[in-house]
């Protein structure tokens, strides 16, 4: 009986572990795009980003020459899949969130947009990787497919600075 109870003990302890050791770091923060292009302003894309156990909400501002535009993206970070529609109907997305062993985050995106002539997705994938002790977040984009059609298998990196 005894050896029963410190092998559940044992499993429960291990599995805890296990667990503790896969959680994704909280990327919450304001973070500021990092360019040295002249063709674009300073602040020409910001992240909010706020995380609790659960969920990561991302509200990312573009600014443009005359406008600007905020895009916000809840990610379910309980492994469930979470679904928006934008833009009148005309645009809709599937959002997936999962961690990763090494503590990065993999951000998926499937859009399904329409226009007048036709109907297409767009696959995306982001891995968020918090560097230089956390006041820097690497993202590397992967535009996977446009219409069916395979597109940047080797990622975009971008770099954002914590304000």
């Amino acid at each position: 009986m005894k050896m029963i109870i410190f092998l559940i003990t044992s499993g429960l302890l291990f599995f805890s572990v296990v667990a503790t050791s896969a959680q994704t770091p909280n990327f919450s923060g304001k973070w500021k795009l990092h360019t040295e292009s002249p063709h674009l302003k300073p602040d020409f894309m910001t992240m909010n980003v706020s995380q609790s156990p659960t969920e990561l909400k991302v509200e990312t501002t573009i600014k443009l020459q005359k406008s600007e535009e905020i895009i916000t993206k809840n990610y379910n970070l309980e492994g469930k899949q979470t679904f928006i529609e934008a833009h009148d109907g005309l645009a809709a997305a599937e959002l997936n969130a999962n961690s990763q062993p090494d503590g990065n985050l993999r951000l998926t995106s499937t859009v399904f947009m329409t226009n007048k002539a036709e109907k297409f997705t767009v696959e995306r994938e982001s891995v968020w990787e918090l560097i230089n002790g956390g006041k820097t977040l690497k993202v590397t984009e992967y535009m996977k497919s446009i219409a069916g059609k395979a597109k940047n298998a080797e990622g975009i990196e971008m770099y954002f600075t914590k304000e």
